[in-house]
């Protein structure tokens, strides 16, 4: 039997005060996390300049959860601190998976034309070492492309890192160009293509569909994309050593390092209740911040 509705005026007020608190988070959203950042926190990196940037960092989520305030801040903060716009889309989509914005938002940034390089970072990651720059990363990864597979800096257009998987993009750099235009056009075309090895979700996700790209260098992307190792921006904690890439020698997140991922927690940490949320807890404790100029230890 279903439960008596309560009486109007009740009904009224409740609604009210949800359309309130709707308004007020949307409103909070808005203010503080859906912008672009502009300035640079005073005196904390001296090689930034003043001109608009040239790196944009993308995220996005449909969903609360009960780590958000650490990882929307630590990005909120790496983005100020060296001066690169932030991107976040909170949006619900439908429908196809939330995942498949990660690459639809990275165009849309290409589109723009305001960036060289467009970073996609999972929420589920950590910024842990923010004094490490995009710049470094780039330069370091195309260096890498150049030594170990002859591939000209200027053709790389897409920058990931291995796993057991054997690839994850929970990390993935790409450069603001007409090729990574075309090609994502390409890619998400390929939506609903099946994995016959995925029981309970058959349709292959973005990840999975790069993956076989890559392996028949569909559209050319083999020639285009630099897989560096894992621990440069994409280390994952000693608690998901599953996923670890194999001929990285197993090595595991190391203070020090740039980003940690948590990804495939729910599913390795089941006995968890809230396996992220409790690696986000214990990991964000060990982030290493620059340190502040003019500012004395007590």
């Amino acid at each position: 039997m279903s439960m008596p509705r309560p009486p109007g005026p009740v009904r009224y007020v409740s609604r009210c005060l949800l359309i309130l608190l709707a308004i007020s988070f949307a409103t909070y959203l808005i203010i503080h996390l859906t912008y672009t950042v502009d300035d640079q926190i005073h005196g904390y990196d001296k090689d930034v300049s003043d001109r608009p940037s040239k790196y944009a960092i993308v995220c996005m989520t449909n969903r609360a959860t009960s780590y958000d305030d650490i990882p929307i801040q630590n990005k909120i903060y790496y983005a100020r601190t060296h001066g690169y716009d932030l991107l976040w889309d909170f949006d619900y989509t439908t429908p196809y998976p939330k995942v498949w914005d990660k690459i639809y938002n990275t165009r849309h940034a290409a589109l723009s034309k305001k960036y060289s390089w467009i970073w996609a970072l999972d929420l589920d990651a950590l910024i842990t070492n923010t004094t490490i720059r995009l710049e470094d990363i780039v330069a370091n990864s195309l260096r890498y492309g150049e030594d170990q597979d002859s591939k000209k800096p200027s053709s790389v257009q897409i920058i990931i890192t291995k796993d057991h998987e054997p690839i994850n993009l929970g990390s993935v750099i790409f450069r603001s160009s007409p090729w990574i235009i075309d090609f994502i056009s390409k890619w998400s075309s390929r939506y609903g293509t099946i994995c016959p090895q995925n029981d309970a979700e058959p349709l292959c996700n973005e990840q999975e569909i790069l993956r076989d790209m890559l392996a028949i260098n569909a559209e050319g992307v083999r020639d285009h994309t630099v897989i560096v190792p894992q621990r440069w921006m994409n280390s994952y904690a000693e608690e998901l050593n599953q996923y670890l890439d194999p001929k990285d020698g197993g090595r595991v997140w190391e203070k020090g390092d740039f980003v940690i991922h948590f990804a495939g927690a729910s599913w390795w940490l089941k006995e968890e209740e809230d396996p992220v949320g409790m690696l986000m807890r214990k990991y964000h404790e060990m982030v290493v911040y620059p340190e502040i100029p003019g500012k004395e230890e007590e």
